[in-house]
């Protein structure tokens, strides 16, 4: 194959990428990439390359999610705190707010505890071998 072609083929099946990730099925993206909608699927099936691309692209783009989630935290802390604090506010509305400060708090405690298993754990075995 002629190396425009490769090109032309390259930025094809990133589009098609791009596309995956912005639409809702597979017509659409394929038609948003200006490929038929067989082409997509194809290249799912039968080209490793092009599925590892197109799985790395999720990848970064649940990270980079996950990041913005990371970010609300502090936010999400504050009115939780804010929420629970206010007097005003409905019953419901507080006791709601402080269940999930106390089931995030005893969350992290219990994964903190089973995070120290695991490292025992692991030290024990690697002294073994």
């Amino acid at each position: 194959m002629a190396e425009h072609d490769l090109d032309s083929q390259n930025a094809r099946k990133q589009r098609a990428v791009v596309a995956l990730l912005s639409e809702s099925t597979q017509a659409a993206a394929a038609a948003k990439a200006n490929v038929s909608a067989r082409t997509i699927r194809r290249w799912l099936a039968e080209d490793g390359e092009f599925r590892a691309d197109y799985r790395e692209a999720r990848r970064q783009l649940v990270e980079e999610a996950v990041k913005d989630i990371q970010k609300a935290c502090v936010a999400a802390t504050r009115t939780l705190r804010e929420v629970m604090s206010d007097t005003a506010a409905p019953s419901s509305a507080r006791i709601g707010a402080a269940r999930i400060v106390l089931t995030v708090a005893i969350e992290a405690v219990e994964r903190d505890s089973l995070m120290s298993r695991i490292d025992e754990l692991e030290r024990r075995l690697s002294s073994v071998s």
